[in-house]
């Protein structure tokens, strides 16, 4: 690894407020601090303007978060360039949070989330997919995200499918779910940002929401509360661009942020779970409180393996979906 050039950069792309602070605090701030690069937000992540970018041969982000179900087709078009292991060490981590082009950094998903001011003992909330779907029993104001991947597996769950069954998912079934309780969804929301929002701003009472989302606003006095049940998580990837002006600055930020106490404090920020098993001991045991558990049995792992040829078409048939 050579040393920085004079101004040295990397743009990455990530998902927005509350996310990028904590990446700043975690991972950003500190690599700069240490290396002199100089790390520029490019946007969100955009997998149809990254594979505009790539057929025109310039392409204006070195390392982006990636969505659940982008990594096959990615690979697939070349978006990706290689890890390059000489610079990031990929030995603390799980083999299934490494590849050729990509690596997870964290764990992270979302659950059913309610208000802990509305509902409580005296009022129960919703805390398992069919509970959201019983429309009799849990009146209220719902929302869910306005995308197929988690809102299928949701869908099913409601449906009674049990968890460690949900896989290849039965498409057909899911619709017919989803067109139950489609008339009583008040929100389709389209950012991570939103269901905490809606919830404390009393516009909503049910969501489907992450649980970084849901930490942050819970931190910041909002009570919101994520049920434990029926989880759905997804090891969360991020990749360096093919083709991109900074190339080795972005595979040195990839190295930086899989060092264990980089990980620990961005499980702290964001109630995450660090894909580097050496971070574990080192997060702050109040935080291990509010983390999701992979292992609970009735917590689902997306399989990005089913979901990568899939993605277009149920994006195309889901949007459809939405507005008939």
């Amino acid at each position: 690894m050579g040393a920085t050039k004079p101004g040295a950069k990397v743009v990455v792309a990530n998902w927005g407020v509350g996310f990028v602070d904590a990446q700043r605090r975690a991972f950003f701030d500190p690599f700069e601090k240490e290396t002199g690069i100089k790390v520029l937000i490019g946007g969100t992540p955009d997998l149809a303007k990254f594979k505009a970018q790539l057929a025109s041969g310039t392409t204006d982000i070195d390392l982006s978060d990636l969505a659940t179900g982008w990594i096959g087709p990615a690979e697939a078009a070349g978006l990706f360039a290689k890890i390059d292991r000489n610079i990031v060490d990929v030995s603390g981590l799980p083999s299934d949070a490494v590849r050729e082009n990509a690596l997870s950094y964290f764990t992270g998903g979302g659950g059913l989330a309610f208000s802990t001011d509305r509902y409580g003992q005296s009022k129960p909330a919703p805390t398992i997919w069919e509970d959201f779907w019983n429309v009799s029993r849990f009146p209220g104001r719902r929302a869910l995200y306005a995308r197929p991947v988690d809102t299928l597996e949701i869908a099913l769950l409601a449906d009674g499918v049990k968890p460690r069954e949900l896989y290849p998912l039965d498409v057909e079934r899911a619709f017919r779910s989803l067109d139950k309780i489609k008339p009583h969804i008040k929100t389709w929301y389209t950012t991570g940002a939103q269901p905490p929002q809606l919830i404390q701003s009393n516009d909503i009472d049910f969501a489907h929401a992450f649980h970084n989302r849901v930490f942050s606003a819970v931190s910041a006095g909002a009570k919101i509360a994520v049920s434990p049940h029926q989880n759905l998580l997804a090891r969360v990837w991020t990749a360096p661009l093919a083709k991109s002006p900074n190339p080795e600055e972005a595979q040195r930020l990839l190295a930086f942020m899989l060092r264990p106490d980089r990980q620990a404090e961005w499980a702290k920020l964001q109630a995450v779970v660090p894909a580097v098993p050496a971070a574990m001991p080192l997060v702050d045991p109040n935080v291990m409180k509010s983390l999701p558990d992979p292992a609970a049995p009735d917590t689902i792992m997306s399989d990005i393996s089913w979901w990568g040829p899939r993605l277009d078409d149920l994006n195309a048939r889901f949007k459809e979906w939405l507005i008939t």
